[in-house]
């Protein structure tokens, strides 16, 4: 650890467990790419120009 006024700011880490946490990251952001897709499916869709309308714009 890499401490600036005795708080942590840096962890030197092994490569390898920065290569596995960035592939957990990519499975958890592709799960909830499915959960959105499959919401759209579920659910539909808001068209743009009804959007405009709701905000007032």
């Amino acid at each position: 650890m890499v401490t600036s006024r005795g708080k942590d700011v840096v962890a030197v880490v092994p490569i390898e467990d920065v290569q596995l946490l960035e592939e957990i990251e990519d499975r958890l952001d592709l799960d909830e790419a499915r959960a959105a897709l499959a919401s759209v499916k579920r659910e539909g869709t808001v068209t743009w120009k009804k959007i405009k309308r709701d905000l007032r714009l």
